[in-house]
C-alpha cells in the first residue's frame, strides 16, 4: 500500500507539474499535442503488445505528462534516450548478474531521468540526433 501511495504522489505531482509548465509557455497546441499523443501512444503500444511483461500501465500514464512538457520533436528524443538508457542499464544489470531474465527492472526511474536530460539538454541534443 505504501508503494502505491508514492506512485499516486509521484503521478499526481507530474501532472500538476506539467500544467504548472505549460501555462508559463507560448503554446503551440499542434506540437504539445503531438508529443504528448506520440509518446504516450508507443508507451501504450508496448504494455499492449507485451501483456504488461515489459512495461506496466505506470509508464503509459507518467509518458503522458512529459509528452505534454517536451512536446514535438524533444518527447521523441526522450523516448529514443529512454529507451536506449534502460535497455542498456538492463544489459548492465543482466552482464553483472544483479537480476535474472525473469526479473523486472523499473522503467519509470529511467523515464525521470531521461525527462530532466531532454528538459535540461535537449535543443542541443536534438540539433546534434538531427545532424548524426
Amino acid at each position: 500500500a505504501r508503494e502505491m501511495a508514492v506512485a499516486d504522489v509521484l503521478f499526481a505531482a507530474s501532472w500538476v507539474g506539467a500544467i504548472v509548465y505549460l501555462l508559463g509557455r507560448d503554446l503551440n497546441i499542434y506540437y504539445i499535442l503531438l508529443g504528448l499523443v506520440g509518446s504516450s501512444a508507443v508507451i501504450f503500444l508496448l504494455v499492449s503488445l507485451s501483456r504488461e511483461r515489459w512495461m506496466g500501465w505506470g509508464d503509459v500514464i507518467l509518458s503522458v505528462p512529459i509528452g505534454l512538457i517536451l512536446g514535438w520533436p524533444k518527447s521523441a528524443l526522450w523516448l529514443y534516450l529512454a529507451v536506449l538508457i534502460g535497455g542498456l542499464w538492463g544489459a548492465l544489470l543482466l552482464i553483472t548478474k544483479r537480476k535474472k531474465r525473469s526479473d523486472t527492472v523499473p522503467f519509470i526511474p529511467v523515464m525521470l531521468l531521461t525527462f530532466w536530460i531532454v528538459l535540461i539538454w535537449g535543443d542541443s541534443l536534438w540539433d546534434r540526433w538531427v545532424r548524426f
